[in-house]
């Protein structure tokens, strides 16, 4: 099963049970019903804040909202006309166990989330768009790895550049970012061949446009970055890729400014679908890898792209 599926099944299956099994099985309490609405609130949060809307799209949360309200309808009703139940054990034990699932999604999940949409204090490389004009659902940011999986490299010695990062898909006024929801053609995303523009002025340190755009969801682990643009703004560092193959039109050397095109997005390098990738950082120390430098925060046009945030560029 493609993993957008998979994780479409999780995200949309697994709620949509607890809600359904909050208007059909009895609260045994008021204190009860008030967890298990804690617990359903909880769980939702993290679903808006954290979870990955590629499909379906970003706005599905708000709609399992809706339904989780009119879920408490039914056991209301029943507290509401004596139905508690009359056994103590069985009203505190639901309460306690409820109450002590509803504590770990806080601790485990939603507080990760809720922290990494903070943007950090110190330094930060402030770009302009990278892309023309469009709706782009960020995919993969923020500060903390609950958002960005990229933070996941910060310790690495060859990627750790790219630790503060940002996944870019473009999306369509219904949120879809494809036709279907994992089509294997690249040229099906509604971002793959979008023109790829200089966030910031600067020169061309390096690039590379020669490998093959992949079927999803494939992805090329020897060559991470893919077809890319390396730009130096600056003190900083920025790279923009995952770009399609023969479609670079600047080379190393080049004086790039605001608006410059640069490329345009494919679907090469560890890309399971097209997407731009986007990050920025120090000149790395060794020659021999070039994305190894110290990472950078970003925002663009002022705004920190965090998981889930719809940028209109």
């Amino acid at each position: 099963m493609n993993p957008i599926a998979q994780l479409a099944i999780v995200q949309i299956g697994v709620p949509l049970v607890l809600i359904v099994l909050n208007a059909i099985v009895p609260a045994a309490s008021w204190w009860a019903l008030g967890m298990r609405a804690l617990l359903l609130g909880l769980g939702l949060a993290w679903l808006v804040l954290g979870g990955l809307w590629l499909y379906p799209p970003w706005w599905t949360p708000f709609v399992m909202v809706v339904f989780a309200l009119l879920s408490l309808i039914p056991p209301i009703l029943r507290l509401s006309r004596g139905g508690a139940s009359r056994r103590p054990w069985r009203r505190w034990s639901e309460t306690a166990i409820v109450a002590v699932t509803a504590v770990a999604v806080l601790v485990v999940l939603v507080v990760p989330a809720a922290a990494g949409r903070t943007l950090p204090r110190g330094p930060v490389v402030d770009l302009a768009e990278p892309l023309d004009p469009g709706t782009y659902y960020v995919a993969s940011g923020g500060s903390t790895i609950a958002l960005n999986r990229h933070l996941a490299t910060r310790d690495s010695d060859t990627w750790r550049g790219q630790s503060r990062g940002v996944d870019l898909v473009k999306v369509d006024s219904l949120g879809r970012r494809a036709h279907g929801i994992a089509p294997e053609n690249p040229e099906d995303y509604f971002i793959f061949g979008e023109p790829v523009i200089a966030p910031c002025v600067g020169s061309v340190v390096a690039t590379r446009d020669d490998l093959v755009d992949q079927r999803v969801p494939q992805v090329d682990r020897e060559n991470p970055a893919g077809n890319y643009v390396l730009l130096q703004c600056g003190a900083s560092q920025v790279l923009l890729a995952h770009l399609r193959q023969r479609s670079v039109v600047v080379k190393q050397g080049d004086r790039v400014e605001l608006g410059t095109l640069l490329g345009r997005v494919g679907n090469t390098g560890n890309s399971s679908e097209p997407h731009l990738h986007l990050h920025a950082q120090r000149p790395s120390t060794d020659s021999a890898e070039p994305f190894a430098g110290e990472p950078e925060w970003i925002t663009i046009e002022g705004h920190f792209p965090i998981r889930n945030r719809l940028m209109r560029l």
